[in-house]
């Protein structure tokens, strides 16, 4: 059983959100390609997906991960955090449009 905080901590820095990220815009990723898509190191990008399988936002098939249905509800729910930020904070919307990975989200 997940918690809200599981997924919450699950989603909470930058590099999870880069890995999510990418997994999203792809339908479906293998390691190699988040670890030099991401730059994120591959004992930290295993970390993560194991965080995100725990949670039950990432399944793993044929050596590939993907977002679950929840993993996708998720996702959406990010994207839509994301564009009411901008829309409705002038004193944060520089900070993200200045993260490449929550810029990328946007771009979804």
């Amino acid at each position: 059983m997940r918690s809200c905080l599981e997924v919450l901590q699950t989603v909470s820095d930058l590099k999870s959100l880069s890995i999510l990220n990418s997994i999203a815009r792809r339908t479906e990723a293998g390691t190699g390609e988040l670890i030099s898509g991401t730059k994120v190191s591959r004992k930290e990008c295993y970390s993560r997906i194991s965080r995100f399988v725990k949670a039950g936002m990432l399944r793993r098939s044929q050596g590939r991960y993907l977002l679950t249905p929840f993993g996708k509800i998720i996702y959406e729910i990010l994207l839509t955090l994301v564009e009411e930020i901008n829309l409705k904070s002038e004193s944060i919307q520089p900070t993200l449009a200045t993260t490449p990975e929550l810029s990328l989200i946007l771009e979804s």
